[in-house]
């Protein structure tokens, strides 16, 4: 409901949404939930606009942010629960926390508009930004994948060196040490790979071509030099706890990366053709 006049109050008071005009009177203004203070009505639309973006960069940073949470539980529970040699320390879970991860978080949330954002239906009202397919998306999916991946390279370094991983069942306090810049390494890479593929909710990568913002690639070499940093600059890595990493693991990461592109495009084609699918609607966050 829009108006402008003291008339118009009643009316915009018990609209679902009052829109009153900057021109109006303060009794219409008092009655309104929305003000257009240049009495434009495309403002309207422009202000939809808007705030669906911003709704939705939200979600998509939380889809960023809250996967390698599970990563970093892992690796500190191989200690706690297993005896494990931890697979990470508080340096390196800091230096993610409060290094790496500050650029691209602040790309996400700048990322421009999708081209069919006013084309999606709106929103239940009371709807939460962290939904129950969001948390499955960021723990069960993608946190739980990138987990399995960095369990893998951390396999691979106690089997490059001739140990078995039955030798290091409650061992983590004899002599066993695992390379923590090994194992956040490739959370660090998964990150970037996220940041990549969640850009869109549903349009594949081939419709909108391989084409990122200014803001998400300069985030991304960020990140990079930073991980190239905490990993091989003498003294650093040490500091950190950690050691040049391995090529071989850099090969997990990059099949990892391919793989988990790829399912993401069949999830996106799920969603574009069967968006009201009861499984698929599990995995559209």
């Amino acid at each position: 409901m829009t108006g402008d006049g003291v008339n118009d109050s009643p009316a915009l008071k018990k609209a679902d949404i009052g829109v009153g005009m900057g021109s109006g009177s303060e009794v219409a203004k008092q009655a309104a939930d929305i003000i257009l203070m240049n009495d434009n009505f495309a403002s309207i639309v422009s202000s939809i606009k808007e705030g669906r973006l911003m709704f939705e960069n939200i979600k998509k940073l939380m889809a960023y942010v809250m996967p390698h949470a599970i990563t970093e539980l892992w690796g500190i529970w191989l200690y706690y629960l297993f005896g494990m040699p931890a697979a990470t320390n508080s340096l390196i879970v800091l230096s993610m926390d409060l290094g790496t991860e500050i650029p691209p978080g602040i790309a996400m949330c700048n990322e421009p508009f999708e081209s069919d954002i006013m084309e999606r239906p709106p929103r239940r009202h009371g709807k939460n930004i962290i939904s129950k397919a969001l948390l499955f998306y960021t723990y069960g999916y993608i946190g739980f994948l990138q987990a399995i991946a960095c369990f893998l390279s951390y396999c691979y370094i106690f089997w490059s060196h001739g140990i078995n991983i039955s030798d290091l069942w409650m061992s983590a306090l004899d002599h066993w040490k695992a390379d923590g810049t090994n194992f956040t390494s490739n959370d660090h890479t998964f990150t970037v790979d996220e940041q990549l593929y969640i850009n869109r909710q549903a349009m594949s990568a081939w419709q909108v071509g391989m084409v990122f913002g200014q803001n998400a690639i300069l985030a991304v070499i960020l990140e990079g030099i930073m991980l190239a940093i905490f990993i091989y600059v003498p003294g650093v890595n040490k500091f950190l706890g950690g050691a040049p990493v391995p090529v071989w693991c850099w090969v997990i990461v990059a099949v990892y990366s391919i793989g988990i592109f790829f399912l993401n495009e069949i999830r996106k084609l799920c969603i574009r053709h069967w968006p009201k699918n009861s499984i698929v609607r599990i995995f559209k966050f």
